[in-house]
């Protein structure tokens, strides 16, 4: 019987801490709108066709600006670097794709890249801090 009593004093005790911290995160989830619904708009158009080839990533730059990876790197890694276009990077204004204005992507120039480097995107980051761009490459065969 004296066990049964600890096990009963333990959740009581245990049980009048967990409940409320359960209700208190509850009302913080709630607040949040952790249970609101989302509506997904299905309407969805190909962006870039015929120019955006092999795209693998993509990173927001500011006001519905974002930027895009291009590159064939399924064949870099199955053929080597030699046997593929170098890689670009677009940037696509999606403003205009909403009313589907369907401004065609923008290539960007590459800005201080090496003399003689490939370049072949793969991810991307845009820092709001230093103002710059970064890609990860991949220039090499093999790799």
């Amino acid at each position: 019987p004296t066990f049964v009593i600890c096990l009963l004093v333990m959740y009581r005790c245990v049980s009048s801490v967990i409940v409320p911290f359960l209700a208190f995160g509850l009302f913080i989830l709630r607040k949040l709108d952790v249970f609101k619904s989302i509506t997904y708009n299905l309407d969805c158009a190909a962006v870039g066709t015929g120019i955006l080839s092999n795209s693998e990533d993509f990173t927001s730059f500011r006001d519905g600006i974002v930027f895009v990876s291009a590159g064939d790197l399924g064949n870099l890694f199955k053929h080597g670097v030699d046997r593929v276009e170098r890689g670009k990077i677009f940037a696509i204004d999606l403003h205009t794709l909403q009313g589907l204005g369907m401004e065609d992507p923008k290539e960007l120039p590459l800005v201080n890249f090496p003399e003689g480097r490939r370049f072949q995107p793969h991810g991307l980051y845009y820092s709001n801090q230093s103002n710059n761009l970064y890609a990860v490459s991949h220039p090499y065969q093999g790799e």
